[in-house]
Order: structure tokens, then C-alpha cells, then sequence
């Protein structure tokens, strides 16, 4: 089984040995392009779970109109922030991130932000309002400004990173 960390071009090789000390063998080559490790998290039930102080590596990509869901947990008054970085992590990527921040109800916008940081890329500080468990809804700046627009292009990377502060 590979994962997104074996990306890249592979050969498989096989031999079959029979009673008679015949031999037969075969090889193939092989591109594995997973472009990202926590699909599928295309809605909340799906959602990848982050955990303070580990960055989270992904794509908005495979899919014309990719939105990423992750969660956390956390009490009120904890001091988070929650980073996007693409192109400062890699200098490839094409990703101008839009992230939300929904309450533990699902539907209500804690904070949202398209533009944090330097490069294009997002950073949300914040006091967590009350205890329970939040959304984090990552998707490009041209999908959630166009409801017509794709963005599925494979350099659509990102980090995500939940820290306290």
C-alpha cells in the first residue's frame, strides 16, 4: 500500500517459483500522485481531526470544487491560531487558501480569513467563545468567491497549523 509520502515513480517487481526450480518474473512501473493524505474530509461528518501543535499537510485539489473539514476540540478561553501557508512552505504552490472557523454548531462563522499573512496565505488568532468541538473549512479564495469557479490544479497545497499562543 502506498501513501502520499511514497509519491513519485515506482517499479513493482514479482517472481513465482514452481516445484520443477522454474522461474518467472514480471515488472511494472508505477506513479503513485496521492495528492492528499486526508481525503476523503469533503464534509463535516468526514472531517480530519487536528491536534494542537501539529501541522496538517493537504490539497484543494482532485476535485473541481475541493473544500477540506478538520476539527478540534477545545475549551473556552484557550488562545488559538490557526495558519494556512502554501507557497511559504512550498514555493510550487498555487494555493491562495480561504479558511473558516465554524462553531460547534455547525453553521456559525467564528472567523474566516483570506488573507493573513504573507503571500496570500491565512492566519485566524482567537479566544475559543465556549468548550466543544469546532470546524476548520479550507478551501481556495477563487472557489469561495465564485460559485461557478474550479480550482483543482495538483500544486493547490497547503500546511495547516493549529497552535496555541
Amino acid at each position: 500500500a502506498y501513501t502520499f509520502a511514497d509519491n513519485g515513480a515506482h517499479t513493482l517487481s514479482v517472481k513465482a517459483y514452481d516445484y520443477s526450480a522454474n522461474v518467472g518474473q514480471a515488472s511494472a512501473a508505477v506513479t503513485v500522485a496521492i495528492a492528499d493524505r486526508n481525503e476523503p474530509n469533503d464534509s463535516m461528518a468526514a472531517a480530519t481531526a487536528l491536534t494542537v501543535g501539529t501541522p496538517v499537510k493537504g490539497a484543494v485539489a482532485a476535485q473541481g470544487r475541493d473544500y477540506d473539514y478538520f476539527k478540534f476540540t477545545a475549551k473556552a478561553g484557550d488562545p488559538l491560531k490557526l495558519t494556512v501557508k502554501s507557497m511559504s512552505v512550498d514555493a510550487n504552490s498555487t494555493l491562495d487558501p480561504y479558511v473558516m472557523i465554524l462553531m460547534p454548531d455547525g453553521k456559525t462563522v467564528l472567523e474566516k480569513d483570506d488573507d493573513g499573512g504573507t503571500n496570500m496565505e491565512s492566519e485566524i488568532r482567537f479566544n475559543v467563545p465556549a468548550d466543544g468541538t469546532y470546524t476548520v473549512v479550507l478551501t481556495s479564495f477563487k472557489i469561495h468567491n465564485d460559485s461557478a469557479a474550479t480550482d483543482d490544479l495538483a500544486t493547490n497545497i497547503y500546511e495547516l497549523l493549529l497552535s496555541r499562543r
